[in-house]
């Protein structure tokens, strides 16, 4: 077709677009580099700007496809599924009446055994339910849930993209705004947040080395979560992950609070003692990937407190310990994080202010970064 389609075989190949249409849809989207970039290729020479008026025009048979590849038993498809559904609702106003449908089978991903697919199907119902507008209130009342199950997540990818797509979904849902932010995702921050400070106390020594890795491959994990392929005939369908560690809730709410930093600011500027707090725990072998959070999420949330609300009782200054710490660390992932956090925040709160309170290890990343 790509060769063809602008030849003189274009009248009789015409037929076979409502069939190929779908198809390079989904195909752009596969987990497999060669077959995405050829498709994408195809597509913009085959088609060029023909392409959305043809989606449009066949957009009844596209749904339809898409939604039967969302159930089979490939994870690789069942991703690449629910990332076209995202890409078709948001580009196509005419898939706007398949909206109900494409919520319905990226609601069952939100429970798939492979962390791909649960990933894609939050950018999926996004989609969704911004094409339902305000009729999708009731829906989301359904969704929401298992949804608010994916911010603690055993994955941690899983739980930043659950967040993002939350926050983005309560901020178009303006009848339902002021609830879904209230009385649904801050009670969830407030409840995750601290988990990790009563997280079981275990030896600090098995935390680095060998230790670290044997930590987490005691981890109790069912095999069947994946993130390619399932050879079973179902059992990507109803898949409970583990019970999450602690420390996974309140990395989680991190990245929940990261996300509502921006419409919320006030009540997440109350919860910088918690986030300080957690800079420091180390009494579970995995710390340091919680630390590593802590400080990816500090410069955004820095940003949209702003700096009145940082200098406010000097919650900053609180924060100050915890960089040290991470600092000092032997693993690399938290002192790289915590060193970015150090130039977020002195280039919010302003160089000397931010300076007077800084040891001189502080001073030494923060000359060096700068």
């Amino acid at each position: 077709y790509q060769r063809r389609v602008h030849g003189d075989l274009e009248p009789e190949l015409e037929q076979w677009v409502a069939r190929i249409v779908p198809r390079l849809c989904l195909n752009r989207h596969y987990g497999a580099a060669g077959l995405s970039s050829q498709s994408r290729e195809t597509w913009q020479q085959g088609l060029g700007s023909r392409g959305r008026p043809l989606l449009s025009a066949h957009v009844e048979a596209t749904a339809g496809f898409l939604l039967t590849q969302a159930a089979l038993d490939s994870a690789s498809v069942r991703d690449a599924a629910c990332h076209t559904i995202a890409e078709v609702l948001h580009c196509v106003p005419e898939a706007a009446v398949f909206a109900p449908a494409c919520i319905e089978a990226a609601q069952q991903c939100l429970t798939d055994s492979s962390w791909i697919v649960r990933d894609a199907a939050c950018y999926a119902l996004v989609e969704g339910f911004s094409a339902l507008r305000d009729e999708g209130s009731e829906v989301l009342s359904r969704v929401s849930s298992r949804w608010l199950r994916l911010i603690i997540d055993p994955i941690w990818s899983v739980r930043e993209t659950a967040s993002v797509t939350l926050v983005c979904l309560t901020q178009s849902q303006k009848p339902r705004y002021e609830y879904l932010l209230a009385d649904v995702l801050l009670p969830e921050l407030q409840k995750r947040l601290p988990a990790a400070l009563a997280a079981p106390h275990g030896c600090n020594h098995e935390s680095q080395g060998k230790g670290a890795a044997a930590a987490v491959q005691s981890r109790p994990f069912s095999e069947s979560c994946f993130s390619c392929e399932s050879f079973g005939s179902s059992s990507h369908r109803n898949f409970e992950a583990p019970d999450p560690s602690p420390w996974e809730e309140s990395d989680g709410a991190l990245w929940l609070m990261r996300e509502l930093s921006g419409p919320c600011p006030d009540e997440v500027a109350t919860l910088l003692p918690v986030v300080a707090e957690l800079a420091e725990v180390r009494h579970f072998p995995l710390y340091y990937k919680l630390w590593e959070t802590v400080w990816k999420v500090i410069p955004s949330i820095a940003q949209n407190l702003g700096k009145r609300r940082l200098k406010r009782n000097e919650r900053y200054v609180a924060l100050l310990p915890g960089i040290e710490a991470a600092l000092k660390d032997p693993s690399p992932l938290p002192r790289s994080a915590a060193s970015t956090a150090v130039v977020a925040l002195a280039n919010v709160i302003g160089r000397e202010i931010f300076l007077l309170h800084c040891s001189e290890r502080i001073r030494a990343v923060f000359d060096t970064s700068l």
